[in-house]
């Protein structure tokens, strides 16, 4: 049948031949005459090779005829919107089902559904389809999009927090699984897509894959969705994955230069090694005091932090801004680049408490008082960001996202604790047009003092980044 199954159900036959002949292998439906590919087939040998007497001369699949579903290589994914009112094309994982279910996304008429809340509830449940083994040729990229609603156990919207691994607002995300062999299976587990948005009824998951030699050699290939929070319903709609194309360059433009701001010490940098934290071989400062320039750049995945060494008081509006100008930052390869991050840090902060590498990047957003990161893929034109805070009534923290159609190669991003004690981060491509997410109330304690402020990189699991800033503060003086 066409309806879901259980992922990694898989038809096998078994062929004995004469040891020394070439063969060749043609699949063909319900005993027809015609050939037809069944998006993947993995061949295993009962003797390994130059195990036992003579091998085969050759072995071949015929791999020339068309797919037995409606996809191509123009869109890998079959059934992306439940447009019949099934679930035909997907598996689910681990437990069932993945059913079709009305209304879909902005009120079309289905969409598909990974339940895990009613019988079984693990954040491993989640729905899968099989992809064409042929599609995947070594350096195509493919865009996987889809729309994303999540909901508890009651009907009710539930929110992620894209990019959190810690807490318990985690999102699902796509993983691609190649894999080779039958008897001694191997896989890949490359990231697909991510959630974009989180706090939407329903929301983008994307992402950009490039095929590695891996991937263009595996027998069997497919794409699934699941993992965040446990207890939680997968809703999806309009799932797609498509050819990416790179899209044109842009001929290169002047920077906006951002008018200055005063600092509180006459004539010297915000920023330098007179009156800064700063990680040692991974941070460096303009060649002079005043100059305003901060590089953090690493090839070996070291860590990178600078931070005032004193607090900074509020100004005369009750305000302290950290504000920075990106001058150059340098893309290294595909996938996610290393992230900036703006922070505002409790004034008895050390800099090995705002130092950490990636497993431990959710203890930093414990520690400080707020922070803002953002996040950018080199082939996607679209930043995210992350604001990080403390909650008002001291019982933890949590996160706010906001994108911007631009990549943040050299626009602006900031941080700002207003007169209420209100915390808001914002980026902008030209310092002059910010998109700014919700303000968020900080607790009594941090609401008005002192407040030390720092900048550092959050890896994303890459060994090399070179970001250099200039930074500017906006705040009465350093206590």
């Amino acid at each position: 049948g066409t309806g879901p199954a259980k992922f990694g159900s898989h038809r096998s036959f078994f062929v004995s031949l004469p040891a020394g002949g070439s063969y060749s292998a043609t699949f063909s439906l319900n005993g027809g005459g015609d050939s037809f590919w069944p998006k993947y087939a993995d061949v295993s040998y009962e003797d390994a090779p130059g195990g036992c007497g003579p091998d085969f001369a050759a072995f071949v699949l015929d791999e020339s005829a068309p797919p037995s579903a409606e996809s191509s290589c123009e869109q890998l994914i079959v059934n992306g919107d439940a447009g019949d009112g099934t679930a035909g094309g997907w598996d689910y994982m681990s437990y069932g089902p993945v059913e079709a279910v009305a209304p879909g996304a902005d009120g079309t008429g289905f969409a598909l559904l990974s339940d895990r809340t009613t019988e079984h509830t693990g954040s491993y449940i989640g729905m899968a389809q099989h992809l064409d083994t042929r599609c995947f040729t070594l350096g195509a990229k493919y865009h996987f999009t889809a729309k994303v609603k999540l909901t508890n156990s009651d009907g009710s919207l539930f929110e992620c927090i894209p990019g959190s691994y810690n807490g318990a607002q985690k999102c699902p995300s796509a993983t691609l699984r190649p894999c080779n062999g039958m008897t001694d299976l191997t896989c890949s587990w490359p990231k697909a897509g991510y959630m974009i948005t989180g706090d939407q009824e329903w929301n983008v998951m994307e992402g950009i894959l490039e095929v590695d030699e891996y991937i263009a050699n595996a027998g069997t290939i497919s794409v699934y969705v699941n993992g965040g929070e446990s207890n939680v319903n997968i809703l999806m709609d309009d799932v797609s994955m498509v050819p990416y194309t790179e899209p044109p360059t842009d001929a290169p433009t002047d920077v906006p230069t951002m008018a200055p701001i005063e600092t509180p010490q006459e004539g010297l940098a915000d920023f330098h090694h007179t009156n800064a934290d700063y990680t040692d071989g991974t941070v460096s400062f303009g060649s002079t005091p005043d100059e305003d320039t901060v590089l953090l750049f690493s090839e070996s995945a070291q860590d990178a932090t600078v931070m005032s060494k004193d607090p900074h008081s509020p100004d005369e509006n009750g305000e302290i801004e950290l504000t920075v100008q990106i001058k150059n930052r340098v893309i290294y390869g595909t996938n996610y680049q290393a992230a900036l991050a703006l922070f505002f840090a409790k004034p008895t902060a050390t800099l090995a408490e705002m130092t950490s590498n990636d497993n431990g990047y959710g203890n930093f957003e414990k520690e400080v008082v707020a922070t803002i990161r953002d996040k950018l893929y080199p082939s996607i034109n679209h930043v995210w960001t992350y604001t990080h805070y403390m909650l008002a009534d001291g019982s933890g923290t949590t996160s706010v996202y906001k994108g911007a159609g631009f990549q943040n190669l050299s626009g602006f991003l900031k941080l700002k604790r207003d007169a209420n004690g209100f915390i808001t981060g914002s980026v902008s491509a030209d310092g002059v047009t910010w998109y700014t997410g919700g303000a968020k109330e900080l607790p009594d304690a941090y609401k008005s003092g002192p407040l030390k402020v720092g900048i550092r990189i959050k890896k994303e699991w890459k060994s090399e980044y070179q970001v250099e800033v200039a930074p500017q503060v906006t705040s009465g003086g350093v206590s």
